[in-house]
């Protein structure tokens, strides 16, 4: 349990991600928000600083010239009272901002009746004026009426449907939508999602919002697969022709039947995955953006509801200076403390207000926490609020580093622009990290980052992710970084984004299914990940070596679901070949990981005492002996007893021998675990094994393969083995090898262990005169250890 619980309020707003699309280079490009970490991985040019800026000025309510910033977002308990609830800052504004939205659109409906109502008139009354009448009233009921005024989101998002629904009555292709698509509209009311578009500028944050229907709900989902199963592209040329001159007008409806185009204007880059999307109207520019999936959290905006300005995050970027931090730590405390910092001047001296030394010591606490998850050692964190007599004279707060001295109770201490590159930028934003958490309420804090190992020495890149998560987790942040650096590709804590250009030009971004064992054969991948093998190797977790392709087929598909991101199969051709591993010496000289060696054709029973024996040994500090304990190996038949002790006492001599687990398989040849029949059919391994064996008359059988070749003419090849082994089941020996691979790569690096410090004699007391004891019992001492000095 941590001891820094998250400081915001439950939030009714969850923020999901952002959605950034429009014309090449832009394209479309779907990030998450939801996960504690994500990082946008790619090659330079890639458009990784691109994308994460357009989330920026999404977030912030900036608009774009060359590109929509859409942000995703779900507001609980959507058909909640508003009387019901409590104060939520965000959720009320956008309760205020609807109303005043459909007060705006409750004008234009009643325009809408009174043209209708004119144009009845001129030719008398009749069935068609009363049906107007009718439609009149019941509008009036749902959305005019004050006595039927909407009490809750849900209820608001219905009326502008409603009115909406009034407002298109006059295109004949749409018809009564609400009703033949009930079931959708009912999720999209209930359902809370909102998508918010940024309109405003840097200086004026403002978005517009729409209602949104997920395809997390069943009904919408149906839609949504119809809509974007046909696109037109996929039509015969001159029905393609005259569909999208049909949607440029406005008159066809979608495959579903329901208006999404009618009712949105931005609608159509969620729907048809025509080639231009956002503010653009260039059809040959990034066509191949159809392409590119949309995530389930990627919500369809319907309609609009809304313009609103108050923000929806507390926004935290790289851009932040020790300068911003000062100001924007002034400005929070002010806040807090209802604009006085100061309570009083008393007896010479200023007295501050009450709320301002909680907070300050808050923001001490957790800047200071920040910056020691990246840099251990580093010092704390101050906001200095000084003298307020010097205010004045323009001498104003500002944040400071505290470093202890020893042998003394004062502290030094520097402003964070005498830190060096790498400490100063973490240290400013630490602080605007901790202030915005500690003043964030209900707001959801966003942390954005360009790089964030810039700077930063290896042994501070490898931790990072790991300081960012735990970061994250312990304050409810949301992160999402731009990066070179391996570390952070790890699946189990990171939520990876790769990030290519199409052919186009235009961008987007992918979810990785990160598996290193593939990508280590992938030179392509290497170079659209902007990583070279060294760094792919050095994140390995745990090697599992192997003789031979076969082996890796067979183990690679029948243990996969143990074989993590982190844990790589290497045949190396054969026990009998394996000696150039051992002399090249690149696993054991240039990484950490932990090294299971899965070898079949050596009997258990012999081999595992002699381990034994030699870890002894070691365990004991006796490298030597631990060397001669292997001699037993060499004397084994099979060249795969000498390599292995030839393998071993390298890693003894090299100190990494505790990073060795054996594993011995206890069929001759690792195609016993495949099913037998499929390499001669009717057959059994027990049946096949004692042929084979018996054909040896007494001596040590070998070499099964070629006695099944030889006996029942069976070829082996990679490609038949991989197909076998793809759709075999592991039987429970393999599950078990499995098991203690996966553990093994879940522990992470295996640096050396402490040697113990050697045991040193304890001098002996000087002798005491005692008093000669009377004669006894002579006593024997039994044969048996001398008893080891303490």
């Amino acid at each position: 349990m941590s001891d820094l619980a998250p400081t915001h309020a439950a939030a009714s707003v969850r923020l999901l991600g952002v959605t950034v699309c429009g014309p090449a280079p832009v394209g479309r490009v779907h990030v998450p928000l939801y996960e504690p970490l994500v990082a946008l991985y790619g090659r330079n040019g890639a458009g990784k600083t691109r994308i994460l800026s357009a989330v920026v000025a999404a977030l912030r309510g900036e608009a774009q010239p060359d590109s929509w910033g859409l942000v995703h977002v779900r507001v609980a308990d959507a058909d909640a009272d508003f009387e019901d609830r409590g104060s939520d800052p965000w959720r009320d504004a956008l309760a205020r901002a609807m109303r005043e939205h459909l007060n705006r659109l409750r004008g234009d409906v009643v325009a809408h009746f009174a043209r209708r109502r004119d144009e009845e008139f001129d030719v008398g009354p009749g069935d068609d004026y009363a049906e107007v009448l009718d439609d009149f009233r019941s509008f009036t009921q749902a959305v005019v009426d004050e006595a039927h005024s909407p009490t809750s989101l849900r209820e608001l998002v219905g009326a502008h449907l409603a009115a909406q629904q009034m407002l298109m009555s006059d295109l004949e292709h749409i018809g009564d939508f609400m009703r033949f698509h009930s079931a959708a509209v009912s999720e999209i009311t209930r359902g809370g999602h909102f998508v918010l578009r940024a309109i405003g500028s840097r200086e004026a944050p403002r978005w517009s919002v729409y209602s949104a229907a997920s395809e997390e709900d069943i009904a919408c989902a149906v839609l949504l697969e119809q809509d974007r199963s046909h696109p037109i592209e996929d039509e015969e040329e001159e029905p393609a022709a005259r569909l999208r001159l049909a949607l440029d007008e406005g008159v066809v409806l979608s495959n579903s039947g329901f208006p999404w185009r009618e009712l949105s204007d931005i609608s159509d880059a969620f729907i048809s995955g025509r080639g231009y999307v956002g503010p653009g109207t260039s059809p040959e520019l990034g066509t191949d953006v159809r392409g590119v999936p949309w995530p389930l959290w990627a919500t369809v905006p319907v309609v609009e509801i809304a313009t609103i300005t108050v923000p929806l995050v507390e926004l935290v970027t790289d851009e932040t200076s020790p300068a911003d931090v000062d100001k924007l730590t002034r400005e929070e405390v002010l806040r807090a403390a209802g604009g006085q910092m100061l309570d009083s001047f008393a007896r010479g001296g200023a007295h501050f207000h009450p709320h301002v030394d909680p907070l300050l010591a808050r923001l001490t606490e957790l800047a200071t926490r920040y910056l020691r998850a990246v840099f251990p050692d580093a010092p704390e964190l101050v906001f200095a609020p000084g003298d307020p007599n010097d205010w004045l004279a323009g001498v104003l707060p500002s944040w400071v580093a505290r470093f202890p001295q020893a042998g003394t109770a004062a502290a030094a201490t520097l402003p964070l622009a005498a830190l060096s590159t790498a400490q100063r930028r973490w240290a400013a934003l630490s602080a605007a990290l901790a202030v915005s958490v500690a003043g964030s309420e209900a707001l959801p804090v966003v942390f954005l980052c360009d790089e964030p190992e810039s700077g930063l020495h290896r042994r501070a890149e490898s931790a990072l992710p790991d300081a960012l998560v735990k970061i994250a987790d312990e304050s409810g942040l949301r992160m999402a970084v731009a990066t070179h650096s391996p570390a952070m590709l790890d699946p189990a804590r990171v939520s990876l984004m790769h990030v290519t250009r199409l052919a186009s030009g235009a961008a987007t971004a992918r979810g990785m299914d990160f598996a290193l064992r593939e990508e280590l054969k992938r030179d392509h991948m290497r170079e659209d990940l902007g990583l070279t093998p060294a760094d792919l190797l050095q994140m390995v977790r745990c090697f599992v070596i192997v003789e031979g392709k076969h082996d890796e087929e067979v183990l690679g598909a029948l243990l996969a679901p143990d074989l993590d991101s982190w844990s790589v199969i290497y045949p190396v051709g054969g026990a009998k070949q394996m000696q150039s591993l051992a002399t090249a010496g690149l696993i054991w000289d240039f990484t950490d990981a932990a090294i299971v060696l899965v070898l079949d054709n050596i009997a258990r029973a012999s081999i595992q005492p002699v381990w034994d024996k030699a870890q002894a040994a070691i365990s004991r500090g006796g490298t030597e002996s631990a060397i001669r304990a292997l001699v037993p190996l060499g004397k084994m038949p099979g060249a795969e007893a000498r390599w292995l002790q030839n393998l071993l006492t390298r890693a003894i001599r090299a100190k990494r021998a505790h990073r060795i687990k054996l594993e011995t398989l206890s069929a001759p040849d690792v195609i016993c675990y495949l099913p037998a029949d499929e390499f001669v059919p009717g057959a059994t391994w027990d049946e096949l094994l004692a042929a084979w064996r018996d054909s040896f008359d007494g001596r040590e059988a070998t070499n099964l393969k070629a006695f099944l070749t030889q006996r029942h003419g069976v070829q082996f090849t990679t490609n038949q083995i991989a197909r076998i082994a793809a759709s075999a089941k592991p039987d429970a020996e393999l599950q078990a090898l499995g098991a203690r691979i996966r553990e093994l790569g879940a522990h992470g690096s295996w640096p050396a262990p402490t040697p113990a410090a050697p045991a040193v004699a304890k001098p002996a007391p000087p002798p005491t005169p005692v008093a000669k004891p009377a004669p006894g019992p002579r006593r024997v001492r039994t044969r048996g250890p001398r008893p080891r000095p303490e």
